[in-house]
């Protein structure tokens, strides 16, 4: 699911609640003209 940042913990409580295993996986953000529309980060090499 997607949620506004301000309603991230909120989110996360709910569905730990429900009995899933919730992850917090990207943002989204405004980027310059000409820039990278998808950034991955962090990613380990398999």
């Amino acid at each position: 699911i997607c949620v506004a940042q301000e309603h991230v913990d909120a989110a996360l409580n709910v569905l730990r609640e429900a009995g899933e295993q919730p992850w917090v996986i990207g943002q989204i953000a405004t980027a310059a003209e000409g820039a990278a529309q998808v950034e991955l980060k962090n990613l380990k090499a398999h």
